[in-house]
C-alpha cells in the first residue's frame, strides 16, 4: 500500500480558506485549497498542523481576529498530525544562519514552518507567499529542505490530477 502525502499549510493559505478577496489569484487560490481539503476528508492524503499555525492565528489583529480566528481554529482542529513548533528550531535558525542579509532574504516566521515541515518528513509545504515559495525552490536550496516540496494550492491540485491521469492510463 502507498504511503498518503502528508500535507503541511502555512498560515496565508489556511487563510485563503476563508478570504473574501475578489481578485483571480485569489479566486484560484481558494478554489484549489478547497480542492486539498476535499482531498484531505477523503483520507488520499494527511495534514499536519502544528502549534505554530495556532499561534500565529492567534496573532491576526482586531477584526481579521474576530472573524477568522475561529474558522483557522476548526479548520487546525481537522489536522490528523499535530506538530511541535518547537521541534523546528534548531532547522530554522540552520536555514536563517546561512541567509544573507537582503530584504529578500527567509523570515522567521517562514524558516519555523519549514523547520518543523522538514523535521516531520512533511512532503507538501503549501503556501500563497510567492516570496516564500520563490527563496525555497532557488538552485541550492533543495538539500537543505530535504524532501519538502514548496508549492502553491493550485500546483499541488495540479501535479494531483496529473498522477491521477497517469494511473488511469497504466490499468
Amino acid at each position: 500500500m502507498r504511503k498518503k502525502p502528508i500535507v503541511y499549510f502555512d498560515n496565508c493559505a489556511l487563510e485563503r480558506l476563508i478570504d473574501e478577496g475578489r481578485s483571480s489569484k485569489v479566486l484560484r487560490q481558494r478554489a484549489a485549497m478547497q480542492v486539498l481539503m476535499a482531498i484531505i476528508d477523503r483520507g488520499e492524503m494527511r495534514f499536519a498542523a502544528s502549534t505554530w499555525n495556532l499561534d500565529e492565528a492567534r496573532e491576526m489583529s482586531g477584526e481579521d481576529r474576530e472573524r477568522k480566528l475561529p474558522t483557522v481554529q476548526r479548520i487546525l482542529a481537522a489536522a490528523s498530525i499535530r506538530l511541535d513548533a518547537a521541534e523546528g528550531v534548531d532547522i530554522a535558525n540552520a536555514m536563517l544562519q546561512h541567509e544573507p542579509r537582503t530584504p529578500h532574504r527567509l523570515r522567521i516566521r517562514d524558516a519555523l514552518h519549514l523547520g518543523i515541515g522538514v523535521l516531520r518528513q512533511v512532503d507538501y509545504f503549501i503556501t500563497t507567499d510567492d516570496r516564500l515559495r520563490k527563496w525555497a525552490n532557488a538552485r541550492g536550496r533543495a538539500m537543505m529542505l530535504g524532501r519538502l516540496r514548496v508549492l502553491l494550492p493550485q500546483e499541488l491540485v495540479g501535479e494531483i490530477g496529473h498522477a491521477a491521469r497517469h494511473e488511469k492510463e497504466e490499468e
